[in-house]
């Protein structure tokens, strides 16, 4: 794996790896690996697959550069698309994480992915909570991932004719007039926002522009 990733790297100038089921190896093997990707290209980038509780996560430091926040997922999933969970809980709770987890230590956010159910899936189509839930996305520390489609409003298909299992939330990207591109817009105002403002450095959770 570690000749693997040095010729990726060395030959084909990848920008770094995306280390799926990183709980595989175990803590002990990504050391090894994460120094030979940074001897061989300092600015790479891995961060690792791992759902985990937060301790077991931090045995990671020193491994990779972070990991897939899957608890960010599934709490804002519930609060934005489900509406299971209370704002107020939800903000407790990006608190209490953050001061478990390390700032050197990435905790990348998303709010759907390959494996479960897209977010307007959950949310019944209704935009305005993907709406919600990508603001917060976006002023939180951890660098944001964005599923595929989720950024032009890609839903996932119902039916007895559609995919079931995983495959249902592959769906084929959409391109041109296909595209919700107010929604493109959107976030990519909330990505320059981001870049510019560094928002989330005072603020954890926004309510339409005010701090809750």
């Amino acid at each position: 794996m570690i000749d693997t990733a040095r010729y990726w790297l060395a030959e084909f100038d990848v920008d770094g790896f995306r280390l799926d089921h990183a709980n595989g190896p175990g803590p002990g093997f990504w050391p090894d690996f994460w120094a030979a990707c940074k001897d061989e290209r300092p600015d790479c980038f891995c961060f690792g697959e791992l759902v985990e509780p937060v301790d077991v996560l931090m045995r990671y430091r020193g491994g990779m550069d972070g990991v897939l926040d899957f608890h960010f997922a599934y709490g804002a999933r519930r609060t934005f698309a489900g509406g299971t969970q209370s704002r107020p809980e939800f903000e407790q709770f990006l608190r209490d994480h953050r001061e478990y987890t390390d700032p050197n230590f990435l905790m990348l956010t998303f709010l759907d992915n390959h494996d479960m159910d897209r977010f307007l899936y959950l949310s019944q189509g209704d935009r305005s909570r993907l709406h919600e839930a990508a603001e917060v996305q976006m002023r939180t520390p951890g660098p944001p991932v964005i599923y595929y489609g989720t950024e032009i409003g890609l839903n996932q298909q119902t039916g007895k004719s559609s995919a079931i299992g995983l495959e249902a939330s592959r769906t084929e990207m959409r391109w041109g007039l296909e595209q919700d591109h107010d929604l493109l817009s959107f976030y990519q105002g909330l990505i320059q926002q981001r870049r510019e403002q560094r928002p989330w450095e005072s603020l954890v959770l926004q309510d339409h522009g005010k701090e809750s």
